[in-house]
Parts: C-alpha cells; sequence; structure tokens
C-alpha cells in the first residue's frame, strides 16, 4: 500500500487496507474456543470503545503509582535523552504495532516534528479499524498545530502476522515501535521477536514499551478485580450472561492470564528487561538506550537490528 498525505477532507478509506474483519475474527474466535487452544489477545480489542474507557483515569492495570505511566516516562526524557532520541529517528518510517489510543505514538512523531522535519511517515497497523481511523484525526490535529510539516500515512486493519516485509516497503529506514506492553499479549514470545527480526533490514530500529514483572503480586490484584478488564476481555459474551474468570498468576514466568469455559481468553507477561534484552540479542538486536521510571513499573527500550 502507498503512504497519502493527510489533508484536510481526507477520507479514512484513503489510508486504510483491510487484511481482516469482525466475521473473521470471530470465526478465528470461535475456532479456538472449539480446540480449547489460547485465544490470541487481538480478540479483546474488538469494541474500541472498551479499550478507551478502560484508559480513562487509573483504571488500566499498565498504571503503577501514577495514571499513563508509560507516557510520562517518553515524555520526562531529559533534555539530552530527547535530543539523542530525535537524532535516532530522525528521517526514519514510523510503524505502529497497535495504535489503540493512540497517545504515547504521538510523542515520537513530536520528536520528527521538533526536528522540524518536513516530511513524516507513518505506518499504523491495528485488529480494529476504527483505531486506525481516529488516528487520522490526531496526525490532523498535528498538522494544525504544525502547519508547514507533511505527514504521509497508510495503515493496516491486520493482525501482525498478516503483515509482510511487501506491506511495509519503502526507501526509508524504519522504526518499529510496539507500546503499551503489546508484546505481552503474545503466548510464544519468540515468534514475536522473529517477526521484528524478519519485518526489519540492518539499521532499523525496534522500540519497546513494556511493563516490568517488579510488583506481581500488585498487578495480579488490579487485573482479577477489574470489572472493565472483564468486560474488555468477554466483549463477546452476551451482557446479561453471568460469567467467571478463573485467573492465574505465574510467578516464575511473568505471566498473568485468564480462564473462561476452560479456554485461556487473556494473558500478559511482564518483563525482567535484562532477560528481554538478551532474547532481542538473539534475533539480531542491540540495545541502544533504556529507561525505567521511578515506579519500576514501565521501561522503554530501544534496540538497532545490526544484521
Amino acid at each position: 500500500m502507498e503512504f497519502k498525505q493527510i489533508l484536510t477532507g481526507n477520507l479514512h478509506n484513503e489510508f486504510i487496507e483491510d487484511k481482516i474483519d469482525l466475521i473473521r475474527l470471530d470465526e478465528r474466535r470461535k475456532k479456538e474456543e472449539i480446540n480449547k487452544k489460547l485465544k490470541g489477545g487481538e480478540h479483546c480489542f474488538r469494541i474500541a470503545d472498551n479499550w478507551y474507557r478502560l484508559n480513562m483515569g487509573y483504571t488500566n492495570p499498565l498504571n503503577c503509582a501514577k495514571v499513563h505511566a508509560e507516557l510520562l516516562l517518553m515524555e520526562g526524557l531529559s533534555k539530552k535523552d530527547k535530543l539523542d532520541m530525535i537524532n535516532l529517528v530522525k528521517d526514519k518510517e514510523f510503524i505502529f504495532y497497535g495504535v489503540g489510543v493512540g497517545d504515547t505514538e504521538i510523542v515520537p512523531i513530536n520528536w520528527a516534528l521538533d526536528y522540524k522535519s518536513p516530511e513524516v511517515y507513518i505506518t499504523g497497523i491495528d485488529v480494529n479499524r476504527e483505531f486506525l481511523e481516529n488516528f487520522i484525526i490526531a496526525l490532523k490535529n498535528k498538522l494544525i498545530e504544525s502547519p508547514k510539516s507533511k505527514i504521509f500515512y497508510r495503515a493496516y486493519h491486520s493482525l501482525f502476522e498478516q503483515i509482510n516485509k511487501k506491506d511495509l516497503n519503502s526507501n526509508l529506514l524504519k522504526v518499529h515501535f510496539c507500546l503499551g506492553n503489546t508484546i505481552g499479549n503474545f503466548d510464544n514470545q519468540d515468534e514475536v521477536f522473529k517477526m521484528f527480526s524478519n519485518l526489519s533490514q540492518k539499521e532499523d530500529l525496534l522500540v519497546l514499551g513494556i511493563q516490568l514483572n517488579r510488583k506481581l503480586d500488585m498487578l495480579f490484584e488490579k487485573y482479577k478485580d477489574n470489572s472493565l478488564f472483564q468486560k474488555f476481555i468477554l466483549n463477546y459474551v452476551d451482557k446479561n450472561e453471568k460469567v467467571n474468570l478463573n485467573w492465574n498468576l505465574d510467578k516464575k514466568n511473568g505471566i498473568i492470564s485468564a480462564k473462561y469455559n476452560d479456554v485461556e481468553v487473556f494473558r500478559t507477561k511482564k518483563y525482567n528487561e535484562n532477560k528481554l534484552k538478551q532474547d532481542l540479542e538473539k534475533n539480531d538486536f542491540k540495545l541502544l538506550k533504556q529507561w525505567i521510571d521511578q515506579d519500576e513499573n514501565a521501561c522503554i527500550q530501544i534496540y538497532k537490528k545490526i544484521k
């Protein structure tokens, strides 16, 4: 798919290629239920409003001690660190694996605009089309603030696994962003790391936003007693149906999970930053920079593809 410039009056359909839809998502979910296998985390994001509501205030378990912990970590970088980041990402295409609410995703775009980059190229990938559409509104708002800039956008309404190198074809080096502990939603971590490696070329950057495993017991309580999170996970269940999630904490592997009708419907992995570094090194990424917030909850890691 080719980039298209964000302009006043653009239609959303001009920017978005559909590789998945609700019908296929539901068919995938039902097949996994029948086989009693782990369901992919994508089913949780079928209804955009549930995720928007979960991110209002202090209701999201990704927060610890403060609201929007990852966003504050990125915005609170020192002047030197911010300058370093601007120099790293300038003149590169931004690829966002999961757009969601789009709050933290705006921060690196601000970095590029602070550099006064005349053109910014952005690729969004998300299983929910509404997130990709609403991100266009956010980008138009940025143009109002920076009228001399040009923003080019393309988006794939897609599972991550449906994306290939051809979809990401451009002449630019790339920064692959996967924020909000999104990588923690995947059962097979090796597959996620290999995906980033396969979709990257030498000198590309990978920016990961993760939640650390320092306070697993506390985080577990935030998930299992959170009615908004239950609604988010079981969005496909009739609202009049009585539901009972069976939550589990695997401290050894840093995994919080929940089962419904004997099917694991949700999981999230929390990370040891040093172990994650080792895993990424096996896939030809070198850690360049890392920041951890003062609550030892949110962590941002910057890698470079070296082969």
